[in-house]
């Protein structure tokens, strides 16, 4: 017997009530900066709250040493966590999203903390509903947004001052996206291409780890041209897709469609790490190496 459409949405919203009461938990019960790279990133937020610019990753950033001590000693309160900076070089979207809260809050660090835990909730949604695009009538996708949810690892990290649970979400939402368009599953008219290249600008400045959404985007873009393929859609049928060849042009509008938007979010944050770091340097690579490796 198959589950009703009811009886989903309970559970669903019972699976993400449960993960931002886990998540909340596990917030405010976890010592202050006993995450890992907590401290770096917590003032990377304070120095863009106070100052309303982007820091700089200078050598100083990153002192085994002085590391050493603070996680030997747990942090103790006489040691100033401030000189720890080396996440500096991060894309700053995440940063630029908690800087309000920081001023709001004082700096208080469980409001920073929860909400990494509301992005991690948001992103539970687009995991059940991307799942659920090819298995619409089963567990699966209430299973695989628990298995998400409740993974104890994955829900500290989701309960910390840091960039991953944004970046989680983001690249969750645009797999959504890319998918609903590869099936041709949007309502009349919405370009769902825009709306990915927009999100795909705003994951290249969230966290450099989720740039495997280039790939996999260019790979979606391939699908769409050139593959015969069958996909379960949301009303729990096989749908054959036979794709023509398309003309050069309407090709070259698909990709503009996608990476246009991308670029024109992400290239003033390049254009700045070029000036700062050098010109080649766009993701402060290069200084985090000069800067960690070696200690």
């Amino acid at each position: 017997m198959r589950p009703s459409p009811l009886s989903r949405n309970i559970a669903l919203a019972f699976v993400i009530v449960s993960y931002f009461v886990l998540g909340a938990l596990y917030a405010a019960l976890t010592p202050a900066w006993q995450i890992p790279d907590e401290p770096a990133h917590y003032n990377f937020v304070r120095y863009t709250a106070q100052y309303f610019t982007l820091p700089e990753l200078t050598p100083g950033c990153y002192d085994q040493a002085y590391l050493n001590q603070l996680t030997g000693q747990k942090f103790p309160a006489h040691l100033s966590i401030e000189p720890v900076c080396y996440e500096n070089y991060q894309p700053p979207l995440y940063y630029l999203l908690a800087a309000p809260i920081y001023r709001v809050s004082g700096g208080n660090l469980l409001a920073l903390r929860l909400l990494s835990v509301v992005f991690g909730a948001i992103s539970l949604l687009f995991i059940y509903k991307t799942i659920a695009l090819f298995l619409p009538h089963t567990v699966f996708p209430l299973a695989t947004t628990a298995f998400a949810a409740f993974t104890p690892m994955h829900l500290s990290m989701l309960a910390a001052v840091n960039n991953d649970a944004l970046a989680e979400l983001l690249l969750t939402l645009l797999v959504f996206l890319l998918l609903r368009w590869l099936l041709r599953d949007a309502a009349k008219g919405l370009p769902l291409p825009i709306i990915a290249g927009l999100v795909l600008g705003l994951i290249l400045l969230a966290k450099v780890t989720v740039y495997t959404a280039l790939p996999l985007s260019a790979f979606i873009l391939f699908l769409e041209w050139r593959a015969n393929y069958k996909l379960r859609t949301t009303s729990g049928e096989l749908r054959t897709t036979n794709l023509k060849p398309e003309t050069r042009n309407l090709k070259l509008t698909n990709v503009l469609r996608l990476y246009l938007p991308a670029l024109i979010i992400s290239l003033p944050f390049y254009i700045r790490n070029a000036l700062v770091y050098g010109r080649l340097d766009v993701l402060g690579l290069k200084r985090h190496d000069d800067v960690v490796v070696g200690q």
